[in-house]
C-alpha cells in the first residue's frame, strides 16, 4: 500500500480535507500522522528526497524546503502538514 493510501485508510475524520505535499516522491519522508490527521514528514528524510530526485545538494535541497514547502504551510489552512526536526539533525 501507497504512502497516500495509507493516509487515506487512516484518517478517521478529514480525509478529504488532509494536505499531502507534491510531488508525490515526497511520500518517503512521510513518518506519521498526527492525532488531529495532519501528515508528519521528516525533514531530514524530505531534504534526502529532494537530493535523491532532484539531483541538487544538500543546501539547494534545504533552500527549496523552507522556500517552497515550509514558507508555504501558512497558506495550507487548517490541515497543514507537520514538519518535524528531528533533535538529532539539529545538533549537526
Amino acid at each position: 500500500m501507497e504512502e497516500r493510501e495509507i493516509i487515506t485508510a487512516l484518517n478517521r475524520i478529514d480525509a478529504d480535507n488532509t494536505v499531502v505535499l507534491d510531488p508525490p516522491y515526497l511520500d518517503e519522508a512521510i513518518i506519521g500522522i498526527s492525532q488531529d490527521d495532519k501528515v508528519i514528514y521528516s525533514f531530514e528524510e524530505l531534504v534526502r528526497a529532494r537530493m535523491k530526485h532532484e539531483g541538487c545538494e544538500y543546501q539547494a535541497a534545504v533552500d527549496d524546503i523552507y522556500h517552497n514547502t515550509i514558507d508555504s504551510l501558512p497558506t495550507m489552512g487548517e490541515y497543514a502538514p507537520i514538519i518535524l526536526f528531528e533533535i538529532d539533525s539539529l545538533n549537526k
